[in-house]
């Protein structure tokens, strides 16, 4: 079967595997997951399969890119918004965190991405990319909340990489053990600390 020249179908059929990819390795692992699996979940054949991603670890790739491209689409809306810079990041986090209670695959998925980033060189490189774009949309954000006389001058470029930090780290820190860290609450009052230091 030929892959459609009809864009929207391409993209259609993209989504729908990356969705049953997402589903597929959630549940089994990237490790365990087969290729037959994801066309099962998918609804499509083996072949058309193949015609959009030639193995598992182009799957990954893709299911990678994917998945970062959305949240750094997301992040990046924040600099459109006419609201405090504070304000932003903090709707931010708690629209986050309230998306990884609903789908506690988000997280599962990602933590795959790391542990086969420490054995892939190519999606070690992509979740390089990744960060160093989720750093420059973070840096840009608190150079605004100091061009707007939110806060006191500062190098916004690393304070960028602390928020990540802070971010990320409470993150896994909830990830590993749910019953000990109250993800919310924690992370409303860190991201509080975190503004009003930079307030001077």
């Amino acid at each position: 079967m030929p892959r459609s020249a009809n864009p929207n179908i391409r993209k259609h059929r993209q989504r729908q595997i990356l969705q049953a990819a997402r589903d597929v390795f959630a549940k089994d692992g990237f490790d365990s997951a087969r290729m037959d699996d994801v066309a099962d979940a998918s609804g499509l054949s083996k072949g058309t399969l193949y015609l959009y991603y030639k193995s598992k670890d182009d799957l990954i790739a893709g299911l990678l890119k994917t998945t970062f491209n959305d949240l750094l689409v997301q992040l990046r809306a924040l600099l459109e918004i006419d609201k405090p810079v504070e304000t932003r990041l903090l709707d931010y986090a708690q629209q986050m965190t309230s998306y990884m209670h609903q789908d506690a695959s988000t997280l599962n998925i990602a933590y795959e991405f790391y542990a086969v980033a420490a054995r892939q060189p190519n999606v070690r490189r992509l979740l390089q990319t990744y960060f160093a774009d989720y750093r420059g949309a973070l840096t840009k954000l608190l150079e605004q909340g100091i061009q707007r006389g939110e806060f006191s001058p500062f190098n916004t470029a690393q304070a960028a990489m602390t928020l990540i930090a802070l971010l990320e780290g409470l993150t896994l820190l909830w990830f590993t053990d749910p019953d000990a860290v109250q993800l919310e609450t924690v992370l409303s009052a860190a991201l509080r600390d975190f503004f009003a230091r930079l307030k001077g």
